[in-house]
């Protein structure tokens, strides 16, 4: 199925953002980032759930305060609050039958979120073993919310090389890439969320090879983000039909049994092209 992320338009509103979708016939959303708190959530999500379907990804129901979601972090304080974000998701999850949930793997640092997506200001980095050992104990509590009705899925981070060298070249994101991937399933037991966009970011970065990265991680999962940009950043483009990340949709992927969201943060036009081109892709 080809879900939409919420976080496409710039509608903050969530009932507001649901009725912009449906005016457009798309139905299938996958809520994430980009919404305002508001109370009645879940009542929104009920009154659309039978019209609609629904996936839950990352920072979403958003909280009262923003923060960025680190469940490796060694902020005692962010690592709670990023757990019980994750909870609160999951128990979305159980109470409208969504099978999928996936969050963000950690990081070695702690930023604010005018820095999501941005040069990020230099910090120093977290003891990774120490980072991991967080991780290990978010990991557990949010799987025994879980409980096995709700398959849970760690999204592959986007290491740009303007952090990279802002870092020194030392990388401050767990599970950029297919190496970083091993070390980080040796220690833990996941299901992986491929991001293509912010696997062609990082392998540029990285300089690794895109296609063989992607060759060895698209077998590993049935769940995939898309979206393109230009190897520098994560810009959120619609896909380019000439384009790398195109041609391993083309190739690579084993469409009956996967799912995808587009994250393309454009115009409804846009999301509705691009949708079609992931249809033709399905289909052919």
């Amino acid at each position: 199925m080809i879900y939409v992320s919420s976080a496409s338009i710039k509608e903050k509103n969530l009932n507001t953002l649901l009725n912009i979708f449906k005016k457009n016939k798309i139905n299938n959303i996958e809520l994430s980032g980009g919404v305002k708190f508001e109370k009645n959530i879940s009542k929104i999500i009920s009154k659309n759930n039978k019209k609609m379907n629904f996936l839950i990804h990352n920072y979403f129901p958003p909280p009262k305060k923003n923060f960025i979601l680190n469940l490796g972090s060694t902020n005692e304080n962010i690592r709670l609050q990023s757990v019980n974000l994750c909870k609160r998701a999951i128990n979305l999850c159980k109470k409208f039958g969504i099978k999928k949930y996936a969050v963000h793997a950690p990081f070695l640092i702690d930023f604010t979120p005018n820095e999501a997506g941005k040069l990020i200001k230099k910090r120093k980095l977290s003891n990774k073993k120490i980072v991991l050992k967080k991780f290990k104990k978010s990991w557990l509590e949010i799987n025994k919310t879980a409980n096995k009705k709700v398959n849970l899925y760690i999204e592959n981070n986007v290491l740009s090389n303007e952090n990279f060298k802002n870092y020194s070249y030392k990388n401050p994101f767990l599970l950029t890439d297919y190496k970083s991937y091993l070390f980080l399933k040796k220690k833990i037991n996941f299901n992986l969320l491929l991001d293509f966009g912010h696997l062609y970011v990082s392998s540029k970065t990285l300089k690794k090879n895109f296609a063989k990265e992607c060759s060895k991680l698209t077998k590993l999962t049935n769940y995939f983000h898309i979206s393109n940009n230009n190897g520098k950043k994560d810009q959120n483009n619609g896909l380019n039909i000439k384009g790398e990340i195109f041609k391993i949709l083309k190739k690579n992927i084993n469409y009956k049994n996967s799912t995808f969201t587009l994250e393309v943060y454009k115009d409804i036009k846009t999301i509705k092209k691009n949708i079609k081109l992931i249809e033709s892709l399905k289909n052919s």
